[in-house]
Formats: C-alpha cells, sequence, structure tokens
C-alpha cells in the first residue's frame, strides 16, 4: 500500500476513536489494512511528529488517543477540496449572522470554507444526500420531520437560533371576488413552513396555494390567498398594514415545542471528518454572541 493511501486509511481509523480511548497496536493495524508494520510505524509516527494524532504511551497497556487536529486530518483525506456548507437564503439578519459565525468559527481550521446558499430545507438535505455539500444548516423541526437515517446532527444550537417566532399572517378582508374555500399559501420546498401550515389548517376547508415565502407578500396583497404561515425574521417590513397576523395556534405550539427554532448543522454519519471539524472548531457560544452582533447591527455580516 503506498504511504498516502496508508495515511488517509489510517487517518479514517483513527478518526473512529475519541480522545482518551485506547487505539489499537501497530501489529493489529497492519494486519487489519494488510500492510507492513514498518509503514504503519512510520505513518503512526509522522501524524504524531505533525501534531495530527498524538497519542499517550502506556507500555503493555497500549497508547491512547490524547489530541486530533481536525483541520491537518481534513486536508490528508480532502486535500484541496473546501469543506462546502449550504445554509438557509441570507434574507434576514438571524441567518446573515449564522452564516457570519459559521464561517468565521471554521477559518480558524485552516480549511477553505465554502458556503452556498439554497431555498428550502427540502433542498439542502437533497444537496447533502446527492454530495453537493458537506454540511447543512436546517431547523431542528425539519431534521426531525425528515427521518435522518445516513444523516446526523453534528451541531445543535439553542431556541430561536433559527427563526425567532412563525405566525399566520391573513388579510383582514376576504377576498374581494369572494371565491371560496379559504386560500392558504404553502410552500412545499420549506419542510419547516409546509408542515407548520399543514397543521395550523388541517381538517379546514381550505385550499392550498403552492408558493414559495418569497411569494407570500404579492399573493396576500393582491387577494389571491387569504392567509399563509411564516417567520418574522421574513416578513418584518414585506408586508403592508392590511395584512394582520396572530400567533400559532397552541394547539400547534404544544405538538413542535421549540423544535422550528432551533438551529442544526447536519452531515452524513460516516463523514467523521466533517463532524470533527465541527467538533473541533465550532464553539456555541461564540457562534451566539457572533450571532447576536450581526443582529444588533455591531459587526457587518461577512460570509
Amino acid at each position: 500500500m503506498k504511504d498516502t493511501v496508508l495515511r488517509k486509511t489510517l487517518a479514517q481509523e483513527l478518526l473512529n476513536y475519541t480522545i482518551g480511548t485506547r487505539i489499537p497496536t501497530v501489529r493489529e493495524l497492519a494486519d487489519r489494512f494488510q500492510a507492513s508494520i514498518g509503514a504503519v510505524q512510520s505513518v503512526l509516527t509522522f501524524f504524531e511528529r505533525e501534531n495530527i494524532f498524538t497519542y499517550d504511551k502506556r507500555g503493555h497497556l497500549g497508547s491512547f488517543l490524547t489530541s486530533v487536529s481536525a483541520g491537518k486530518v481534513w486536508e490528508i483525506l480532502h486535500s484541496g477540496k473546501p469543506l462546502v456548507i449550504s445554509l438557509p437564503l441570507p434574507t434576514t439578519s438571524i441567518c446573515e449572522g449564522l452564516a457570519t459565525a459559521i464561517k468565521f468559527e471554521l477559518s480558524q481550521s485552516a480549511i477553505d470554507i465554502y458556503l452556498t446558499f439554497l431555498r428550502g430545507s427540502k433542498r439542502r438535505l437533497r444537496a447533502l444526500r446527492q454530495g453537493s455539500c458537506d454540511l447543512i444548516l436546517n431547523s431542528k423541526f425539519a431534521a426531525e420531520m425528515n427521518h435522518l437515517e445516513n444523516e446526523e446532527k453534528f451541531l445543535e444550537l439553542p431556541h430561536r437560533t433559527y427563526v425567532r417566532e412563525h405566525r399566520v399572517y391573513y388579510r383582514d378582508q376576504p377576498n374581494p371576488d369572494g371565491i371560496k374555500p379559504f386560500k392558504v399559501i404553502l410552500d412545499t420546498d420549506s419542510m419547516d413552513l409546509q408542515r407548520l401550515t399543514e397543521m395550523e389548517f388541517g381538517g379546514m376547508d381550505v385550499e392550498f396555494v403552492p408558493a414559495s415565502f418569497m411569494q407570500i407578500p404579492t399573493l396576500l396583497t393582491d387577494g389571491k390567498a387569504d392567509a399563509a404561515v411564516w417567520d418574522i425574521d421574513e416578513a418584518e417590513d414585506k408586508l403592508p398594514d392590511e395584512i394582520k397576523f396572530r400567533s400559532i395556534s397552541m394547539k400547534v405550539s404544544e405538538q413542535i415545542g421549540h423544535s422550528p427554532y432551533i438551529a442544526t448543522l447536519i452531515g452524513k454519519k460516516e463523514d467523521l471528518v466533517s463532524k470533527a471539524v465541527v467538533d473541533s472548531y465550532i464553539n456555541k457560544e461564540n457562534v451566539l454572541h457572533i450571532q447576536k452582533e450581526v443582529m444588533n447591527k455591531i459587526r457587518l455580516p461577512e460570509y
């Protein structure tokens, strides 16, 4: 096995071990990957010399992992490839704050970070599954509704880090043409908005009007729809005074809890190096601080 291939193989293998746990012996690794003992020892020595992986050697008890440089491991496994993260469109200060914070935190890894922006949690999940990105940002609600199988949440942030609140926006007067049933906008690209709308209006005599959230102001103002579920961050300053609002019903609120308002960073279960990068470089408190600074206009968005 070539040295570069063995480095990748052993780096991937060592990611399976948490700090403080015993790693396999040189002989065990050589047998497992059909490499010579000398070649394996050489790679492990290289890892330690370059501070990629370090170990606490305890004689007959074996060696125990003491540190991992996730950024350097990324370079071994994905040399020259950026870490690609897909986020919601940066159309609100809360989203700009998250993008700024994530980009800043991961810049410490020395990995090239590339942020992409896709509308709709379903599209972002599809991009992850198709290999177009390494990580995605969705709400905890969308993650749970999508029944993640080969993916998992690498990072979960507190309440009101994804959106602050959802409301039902509606016309103060019925449709001018008097057409019934009641027309409700349904954004099927957004798992959050779709499911919340279905929960809020399920069982009622309504007609769902497929549209994106960006069309909500026009459709409501022109009388082509009567109501929509939308988050206050997006709706702010986009709706005229004649459009009224109310809170999500208590029945729905009790079912959803805080999950639609919690931001989560999601990756593939087998992508141990991306998970290591998130664990190593993203500090929750720093993310919250930076997001708040952007939302309060103390810090300029930068992503």
